[in-house]
């Protein structure tokens, strides 16, 4: 592992190629990459085990292999995937991905009208994924004491979005936008499971807002001074001009963030009648 300080980045790999073989290689055997990068991996299979083979010391070996990294990554221009494939959207395999691909999002258009989304937005080559997750997702409306009821209206949509650049391509993107769907079942599913990345710290602030919205708090203006901080403190505005400082309204999560809480947060007089206390001092971590 690399830490760039400079960029306040960090960089894990796997050079060796005994690791490669003997352990990335069967983790992924076992568990199907559900993306295209699934077909980049055949790939990177294939030139390393031409590499074990000592092929590579042949120049047929070497052209084979210089073909193969032709159609890797972004120089990929075919997407079709074997015919025994599946895509098997797993609750933490969908964590995963949102962590990395998902936005949660509080907006507003005009004061005291507010709204809530997530998103994931991928390219068109990734819809079969946005298409399963959809399925998973819309899965959880359904009365699980009687599978016989009709099942549940759709929960997201799957929009194109066309690129405002002429050098990109346009997405496709999952979007959650039915509040009450969000907060009944979307935020309990996602507080079962343990974030890793400090998307957890935007998920946080996510249902602290949805919860003043659910609760009709943002029509106080107690209420809607905390949903603007938060809006002004969620994902690229959680990095302070200093980039090793990121801000936790940790006082709030601790109180309103455990599934037992979510429904017993406006019952609060501390919420209520201390907001702007709160606000005047975000705390680091």
């Amino acid at each position: 592992m690399w830490v760039n300080k400079d960029k306040n980045t960090a960089l894990f790999s796997i050079t060796n190629t005994q690791d490669l073989i003997n352990i990335l290689i069967p983790i992924f055997d076992k568990r199907n990459l559900n993306t295209t990068k699934y077909l980049d991996y055949l790939l990177f299979k294939e030139i390393l085990l031409i590499c074990i083979k000592k092929e590579h010391l042949t120049k047929s070996g070497l052209i084979k292999i210089e073909n193969l990294r032709s159609q890797l990554n972004t120089n990929r221009t075919e997407f079709k995937f074997p015919v025994n494939h599946i895509i098997n959207i797993t609750p933490y395999w969908l964590l995963g991905f949102l962590e990395g691909d998902g936005s949660f999002t509080i907006g507003h258009t005009k004061p005291k009208k507010f709204y809530c989304q997530f998103t994931i937005s991928l390219t068109e080559s990734q819809r079969p994924v946005l298409e399963k997750i959809k399925i998973f997702i819309d899965k959880m409306g359904i009365n699980q004491l009687n599978y016989d009821l009709p099942t549940p209206i759709d929960r997201c949509s799957i929009n194109f979005r066309k690129s405002r650049s002429q050098s990109q391509k346009g997405q496709y993107a999952l979007i959650i936008s039915d509040i009450y769907f969000i907060y009944h079942y979307f935020i309990p599913f996602l507080i079962e499971l343990s974030f890793f990345t400090k998307k957890g710290l935007d998920f946080n602030d996510w249902v602290i807002g949805i919860n003043i919205l659910v609760k009709g708090l943002h029509l106080i203006e107690q209420g809607k001074n905390l949903i603007l901080e938060i809006i002004s403190s969620m994902n690229s505005n959680r990095l302070s001009a200093e980039a090793s400082n990121i801000y936790n309204h940790s006082t709030l999560h601790e109180k309103y963030t455990s599934p037992e809480q979510i429904g017993t947060f406006p019952s609060d007089p501390f919420l209520k009648n201390q907001y702007s206390q709160l606000l005047s001092f975000p705390q680091k971590i």
